[in-house]
Parts: C-alpha cells; sequence; structure tokens
C-alpha cells in the first residue's frame, strides 16, 4: 500500500489511478500533450485528469462533467471543463484536435470528431466503436501501477477522489448512489475485518 494512504484510498487509487495508467500506457505517453476526458468527475475521470497534469504534464486538459462538478474538476487539473448538461462538448471544443481521449461515458463518435489524426482514444464504456485509433480497455485491477503512482500518491500530488466510504451493510445505498450519478469520484464499499 503506497505510504500515507489509508485503505479505502489505497484500494480507490488501484482502480482508478490504475485504469487511468493502463489507458495512457495504450498510447505513446509522450503524444499526450492534449488530453480529454469525458466523465472528468467520475473515479476513473477524476484520477485521469490528475494524471495528465502531474504525471504526463499535458499542456491542455479538457474535461466534461455536470454544472455542480464543473469547478471541482478545474480545481484538480482541468483547464477546461464543459458542463454537458447546458453545452455540447463538440461545440465547446470546436477547433480543438486532441492527441489522447479517455471516454467514460460511452461518447465515442464525437470523441473521434476531436481526436487528432495520430492520436489515441481510449473506451471504457459504450458501443465498441471500429477505428484503428480506438482501444477498449477492460481494466483487470493490476496493482503493479502503484510503483509507478506511489511517488505521487506519497506527495498528495495525486489523491484519490472518494464521494463517500459505505459499509458493506448498505451496498443497496451504495449502488443507488452509483446510479444517480450525483457523486464526485468513487464510492468505496467498506468490508469490516
Amino acid at each position: 500500500m503506497p505510504e500515507g494512504l489509508d485503505h479505502a484510498s489505497a484500494g480507490c487509487a488501484g482502480v482508478t489511478f490504475g485504469t487511468s495508467i493502463e489507458a495512457v500506457e495504450t498510447a505513446d505517453p509522450a503524444s499526450t500533450r492534449s488530453v480529454l476526458v469525458t466523465g472528468g468527475a467520475g473515479g476513473v475521470g477524476s484520477a485521469m485528469v490528475q494524471v495528465a497534469k502531474h504525471i504526463l504534464k499535458s499542456e491542455f486538459i479538457a474535461a466534461t462533467a455536470s454544472t455542480s462538478k464543473v469547478e471541482e474538476v478545474l480545481r484538480i487539473g482541468a483547464n477546461k471543463v464543459v458542463d454537458y448538461k447546458t453545452t455540447d462538448f463538440i461545440n465547446a471544443l470546436e477547433g480543438n484536435k486532441f492527441d489522447f481521449i479517455l471516454d467514460s461515458v460511452g461518447e465515442g463518435d464525437k470523441c473521434l470528431a476531436l481526436l487528432a489524426e495520430d492520436g489515441k482514444y481510449v473506451q471504457l464504456t459504450g458501443a465498441a466503436v471500429t477505428d484503428p485509433r480506438a482501444t477498449f480497455l477492460f481494466h483487470g485491477g493490476k496493482t503493479h501501477y502503484y510503483e509507478k503512482l506511489s511517488p505521487y500518491l506519497a506527495s498528495g500530488k495525486i489523491k484519490p477522489i472518494i464521494h463517500e466510504v459505505v459499509p458493506f451493510s448498505e451496498y443497496k445505498r451504495a449502488i443507488e448512489l452509483a446510479e444517480s450519478g450525483g457523486t464526485m469520484g468513487k464510492i468505496v464499499m467498506e468490508v469490516a475485518p
């Protein structure tokens, strides 16, 4: 477990940051100057914004989020956040071509319209996109990413965003929370020893 993290944060980091690093490794990390993250307020999306800012040192990071989460996604590192509740992100980002897109909400066609010719699109959900620049990623929960992430987690440069830690006995409430779409970051289930 990375130094300085409690169990909930360590478990969350493995899934969220691990998925983000695995996604980046499908591309050339050197060609991630401009990054778009759909679902920038979700667990993986918020991790990817932080990875782009602090690890990849991307020059421009755009994300989508709902109205109530725009400021938080800006705070964790995005340069521009499009409120998808009020604005079509295609229109808001017109003229931009992104080197790397992590799509955690299934916006394939829209994302491809914003992808640079030599860019990389990584999809986590939705109907699979048939484009040679696209990869559909199933994260396997690999923990070897901790080695790469540990210095950033220990320094506090990146931090898992946890909406709430829910006791396992309240799993139904956790599912309802997740399905509500009103969360920022991950919901972590706590299993008592």
